[in-house]
């Protein structure tokens, strides 16, 4: 087989095992914490962009007598790009990656990212779905369906690419934090080794044991002589001869051996 065809093999089983619940299920706090990292990530960029659309907004406006309506107001337009519009994509993508097709540490970035797109998709039909009210609205006020189909196509496939593209970066740094070792991992498994350890061995040596031990054993191999021989007494000291004191005027010693 050429070689240029496992990438797209790669990419397939990818996208299978993104559609397809296989392997273990994440747990439901793993699951919180991808899901609101993603969205909160997603609301920071929202904010920051509505915030800049509102500043520019705000500085080119000019009051007149007979505004159209809150939504046409600076505020309005800032409320409703931010979190009047997009509340069903925010919804619906929520729940796609909380209980449908959830997030984890332990899958592969294809598969985090072919679920993020899957969530977005989800997202973006919510719109086109909600979007039929207003839509209907505004072709009976204004006498023409085009606004319908504006509300079915375009309008919701401008915003949901958008929010799409930044969910997945949210879906990623979800990821790369939860697979991230934190402060702390490090001695709880150092505390667990421990654990087991001692639960397989019922009489544990201490500290000082283990030192008394290695210090009875570096002795026997030092002197593997010093158990198998008898240890000897020590000898009693002899007693010194005590020289009789004499006299300095005692020539004794000088006298002539006496007969026998």
């Amino acid at each position: 087989m050429p070689a240029a065809d496992h990438p797209q093999r790669r990419l397939r089983s990818s996208i299978g095992a993104a559609l397809a619940r296989r392997g273990p299920i994440a747990p439901w706090r793993e699951r919180v914490l991808a899901t609101s990292t993603a969205l909160v990530v997603l609301l920071v960029v929202q904010f920051v962009l509505g915030l800049t659309a509102l500043v520019g907004t705000a500085i080119t406006t000019t009051a007149t007598p007979f505004p159209s309506g809150f939504v046409a107001t600076p505020v309005g337009q800032f409320l409703g790009a931010f979190l009047l519009y997009p509340w069903p994509f925010y919804v619906t993508a929520a729940l796609v990656l909380l209980v449908v097709r959830p997030v984890s540490a332990a899958q592969p970035l294809p598969v985090v990212l072919v679920r993020g797109a899957l969530a977005g998709a989800v997202g973006t039909v919510a719109l086109a779905l909600v979007g039929i009210v207003p839509g209907v609205l505004l072709s009976l006020e204004g006498g023409t369906w085009a606004n319908l189909a504006l509300y079915l196509t375009s309008i919701p496939l401008s915003r949901g690419i958008g929010l799409t593209a930044v969910l997945l970066v949210g879906c990623v740094l979800a990821r790369l934090w939860l697979h991230e070792p934190r402060v702390g991992d490090g001695v709880a498994e150092v505390e667990a080794g421990t654990d087991e350890r001692a639960a397989a061995d019922p009489h544990p040596v201490t500290d000082a044991e283990g030192v008394e031990a290695e210090g009875a054993r570096t002795e026997r191999t030092a002197r593997p002589d010093a158990l198998a021989a008898p240890v000897a007494a020590p000898a009693a000291p002899l007693p010194t001869p005590r020289r009789s004191a004499r006299r300095a005027d005692d020539h004794s010693r000088f006298a002539p051996p006496e007969d026998r």
